[in-house]
């Protein structure tokens, strides 16, 4: 773990693919995509293949972080054009929420589990891998590694809104100690959330560029 945590320290960039489902009945949720993500300065791409919500699916659904805005592209509601959240506004708050979903933040909350177990070894995406798995109460976490007093505040935060107070880890790391699955399950009262992500291209440059001005829009409500 300790060798996994110097990794961690030096995770800036890398692409990814997530596959989230959870919830029961009219509150399930279900979303599978691929992209990028830097994490300083923030920047994001990220194009669903697939993006489900209580009942209603949204195909094309595409999200850009960039400069500080995010940009949602929600298919034909937006006929193909996209809408932009300043940072500054309200709806900015989703920026937040974005960086909180971040791999490096959720590596770091399991690295200060007490709890880590050994699985096994297994194959990820045709790599050998090892595979731990850690419960984390997040009401017991006094400091995550890695992070300062008030990041570790707006995750602990984040967790009281949602009503989260425990998430189940499983990593899976490479034999250079890199990530290269993660999952993370979080139970709530709609049913368990799970998210993977597969990680590659650690620390290669990324291409994020912010939608023109000519290919914005507005959505109503927003």
């Amino acid at each position: 773990m300790a060798k996994v945590s110097d990794q961690v320290n030096n995770l800036n960039s890398y692409k990814l693919t997530m596959d989230l489902q959870g919830g029961n009945g009219t509150s399930s949720v279900s979303a599978k995509g691929d992209g990028q993500y830097q994490r300083n300065p923030l920047a994001l791409s990220f194009n669903f293949s697939t993006f489900t919500a209580a009942g209603l699916n949204v195909p094309g659904v595409k999200m850009v972080v960039a400069n500080n805005n995010i940009y949602m592209s929600l298919g034909d509601l937006t006929g193909g054009k996209w809408v932009k959240l300043d940072a500054s506004s309200q709806l900015g708050s989703i920026v937040n929420q974005v960086n909180q979903i971040d791999p490096n933040k959720q590596l770091r909350l399991l690295l200060s589990s007490k709890d880590t177990k050994l699985v096994g070894t297994e194959t990820v995406d045709g790599s050998a891998t090892t595979h731990y798995t850690s419960t984390v109460n997040v009401n017991d976490l006094a400091s995550i590694s890695g992070l300062d007093q008030s990041s570790v505040d707006q995750l602990r935060q984040a967790f009281q809104q949602s009503g989260v107070t425990s998430i189940t880890y499983d990593l899976w790391i490479d034999n250079n100690f890199a990530p290269r699955q993660i999952k993370a399950t979080t139970p709530s009262a709609l049913g368990n959330i799970t998210v993977t992500m597969h990680i590659s291209d650690i620390n290669k440059p990324v291409s994020v560029t912010a939608p023109s001005d000519s290919d914005l829009t507005t959505f109503p409500g927003m």
